[in-house]
């Protein structure tokens, strides 16, 4: 990590578990892994730590979204970009972000709940842009050409994903 300037910069950095608690000096680096493996009731490496299947289970798409009656107004190709969100990788298989709309369900709006804080990970918005990434290349994969913005609200990050024309047709 060259970006840290001293050994006691990267003890501080990580206290030797990968998170701090607080302020450090100098930069750190957060390093994300952008897409997620899933294999539905797979074993995954949790499990095999911990020698528990429960990686797994997964919230489903209805379970996440801010209004669960807006899950029969969604279109196919949302709720496959949807599906690929809940699948993304999250601090303790927390799957902390929610789904929201805007715009006629043609903007997406990711984010965590106000006031949520997980018990141990101090970073889960980094959580809330993979599962973003997810739903925005879900969205390309159907064809779409989405617009993303990202805007800070109640000290959470806000993420829109908007697609507001119809997706490009693939010769």
């Amino acid at each position: 990590m060259p970006h840290l300037e001293s050994k006691d910069q990267l003890k501080e950095s990580n206290m030797g578990y990968g998170y701090s608690k607080g302020e450090t000096t100098g930069r750190r680096a957060i390093c994300i892994s952008p897409l997620g493996y899933y294999e539905d009731k797979g074993f995954h490496l949790m499990d095999r730590i911990t020698k528990k299947t429960s990686s797994f289970k997964r919230k489903e798409i209805k379970d996440l979204l801010v209004n669960s009656s807006d899950y029969d107004k969604l279109s196919d190709d949302i709720l496959y970009a949807l599906d690929l969100g809940r699948k993304a990788p999250s601090a303790a298989n927390s799957q902390m972000w929610r789904f929201n709309f805007e715009d006629n369900y043609k903007t997406i709006i990711i984010s965590m709940p106000v006031g949520y804080k997980h018990f141990k990970w101090e970073h889960p918005n980094v959580d809330i842009g993979i599962c973003a990434c997810h739903v925005w290349l879900g969205l390309i994969d159907k064809g779409y050409n989405p617009t993303v913005t990202v805007s800070e609200d109640l000290d959470r990050a806000v993420w829109r994903i908007s697609i507001k024309e119809v997706p490009l047709l693939y010769p």
